[in-house]
């Protein structure tokens, strides 16, 4: 019986870390195959909490200066944050806060008892927070934040599982970053181009008029 429980335990074990990777894999490719930053972002967002059962909200935070600017989130709790320009300063007692400070995955199993979890007004029902710094190389760009309505929701697992997500999603947005800032410089060089082509144009047709005005009055030019 005992030995029948174990292989049941590992069994379903296995079978939802396999999911796991799968909805990983998912919005890996989804993240790839975005080139606007803002709409990655959001359809990351929006899958994490669609797929994975003990999430009910999600969120990315990037680095600007010296705080931790919300960028994406969910639900219409995520929409009031986002509109009042929701960040937390690198480094102050929050979970963003703290992992964007630390560059360490920062984990609040019981957010009644936990010293670093910050209430928000508009997550009321959260119970356990999960924060994990986005970074390429040692720079930190900035940190993936799930929370669940379950006490103690991410095992070890499930963190890893979630580690592994935030390193594509991070190659992800800046890479978009990258194609984003050559899509505008592109732009600005073709813009120049015309420009300089145009007023070539105007000198020449310029040119050519004074040579016509000064040959119809009998003028040697």
């Amino acid at each position: 019986q005992q030995l029948n429980t174990l292989t049941t335990d590992m069994t379903a074990r296995i079978e939802a870390r396999t999911r796991d990777l799968q909805v990983t894999q998912e919005i890996g490719r989804v993240a790839t195959a975005e080139y606007d930053i803002d709409r990655l972002m959001t359809q990351v967002v929006d899958l994490i909490v669609d797929r994975f059962d003990s999430i009910y909200h999600a969120q990315i935070f990037l680095i600007e200066g010296n705080y931790a600017v919300l960028k994406a989130s969910t639900g219409e709790a995520g929409q009031q944050l986002l509109k009042r320009g929701h960040r937390l300063g690198i480094g102050s007692l929050s979970v963003i806060g703290q992992v964007t400070q630390q560059n360490q995955t920062i984990i609040a199993r019981d957010t009644a008892s936990s010293e670093v979890h910050r209430r928000n007004e508009f997550l009321r029902d959260t119970r356990a927070e999960l924060a994990i710094p986005m970074q390429l190389g040692s720079r930190i760009i900035g940190a993936l934040d799930v929370q669940s309505t379950l006490r103690d929701a991410f095992d070890d697992d499930m963190v890893t599982i979630l580690e592994t997500m935030t390193s594509q999603i991070a190659i992800a947005i800046e890479n978009t970053r990258l194609y984003e800032a050559s899509t505008r410089r592109l732009k600005e060089l073709d813009d120049a181009t015309t420009n300089r082509i145009q007023h070539n144009w105007e000198d020449f047709m310029y040119t050519r008029r004074t040579q016509q005005l000064t040959s119809h009055a009998g003028a040697q030019v």
